[in-house]
């Protein structure tokens, strides 16, 4: 499966990561600053172009719940609430990535295009991915928990 179309439905995905498996999965999220680039087309090209597999993809808002759960160490920051504002009041991308070594050539693309697209405020930044495996299946479980009427 290649890069995943606009409105394109998604498929299920088990949470996934286990300290044997050499195909990793993490999480990316485009924020809100990106969308406003219009950067989304590039940053899916690149993740291509890494050898990885977008196997989920929704557009979402954030509440403030899933921001804590997302970034547990921001509660009690002097800048929370810009985080929240900055993400609770327009849509993201979130999307899982699949691929060998996903983790790392994510991380490096999230350095690689802040690079591009600097921005002085530091919570302003226009993707966050999963910094390692325990993060991963972390941000999985969140984004990946079926409703309870399904």
């Amino acid at each position: 499966m290649g890069m995943l179309k606009e409105g394109e439905p998604t498929q299920d995905v088990e949470i996934e990561n286990s300290p044997e498996s050499e195909v990793e999965r993490g999480v990316l999220i485009i924020k809100p600053d990106a969308l406003e680039l219009g950067i989304q087309g590039e940053v899916f090209q690149e993740i291509e172009n890494l050898g990885l597999e977008i196997i989920q993809q929704e557009e979402v808002v954030l509440n403030e719940e899933k921001i804590f759960q997302i970034w547990p160490d921001i509660y009690g920051k002097d800048w929370i609430k810009r985080t929240v504002d900055y993400l609770a009041l327009r849509p993201v991308i979130v999307c899982v990535i699949q691929g060998e070594e996903a983790i790392d050539k994510m991380l490096g693309l999230k350095r690689s295009l802040r690079e591009k697209y600097p921005n002085p405020d530091k919570v302003i930044t226009v993707i966050h991915t999963s910094d390692s495996k325990e993060e991963s299946i972390r941000e999985q479980a969140i984004f990946l928990k079926k409703e309870a009427n399904e």
